[in-house]
C-alpha cells in the first residue's frame, strides 16, 4: 500500500510503504540485544522505518528504533532488560517505511 501527502515547505509528495507480518524475534539472555530481519523490498538506506505490533512484546522486551542496514531489510532491535531470558513468540510486526 502507498500513502501519498503534502510536506510543508517541501515540494513533492510523501510516500509510506506499509507491511505487515508474523516474526518471533525467540530467545533473548540477560541485558542482551537481538536484530530481527524483517524482509521489506522497498526498503533503501536512509529511509525512515517505523513499527508498531498487534500485541505488547513480552514485558522486560524492549523494542529500539528500526533501521534499515541493508536495502531490503528493516532491522529490528529487541532488548533485555530484565536478569533472566526472555522467550517473545511469534507477533505480528507492521512496519511503515517512510521515502
Amino acid at each position: 500500500m502507498t500513502t501519498s501527502a503534502s510536506r510543508s515547505g517541501q515540494s513533492g509528495p510523501l510516500n509510506i510503504r506499509r507491511k505487515s507480518a508474523s516474526i518471533t524475534p525467540g530467545d533473548v539472555t540477560t541485558l542482551a540485544t537481538v536484530d530481527h530481519d524483517f524482509a521489506f523490498a522497498e526498503a533503501a538506506v536512509g529511509d525512515v522505518a517505523s513499527v508498531s505490533f498487534n500485541t505488547k512484546p513480552v514485558a522486560g522486551l524492549l523494542v529500539g528504533a528500526p533501521y534499515i542496514a541493508v536495502a531490503g531489510h528493516v532491522r529490528i532491535p529487541f532488548t533485555n532488560v530484565t536478569a533472566g531470558t526472555l522467550s517473545q513468540i511469534a507477533i505480528v510486526a507492521n512496519v511503515s517505511v517512510q521515502k
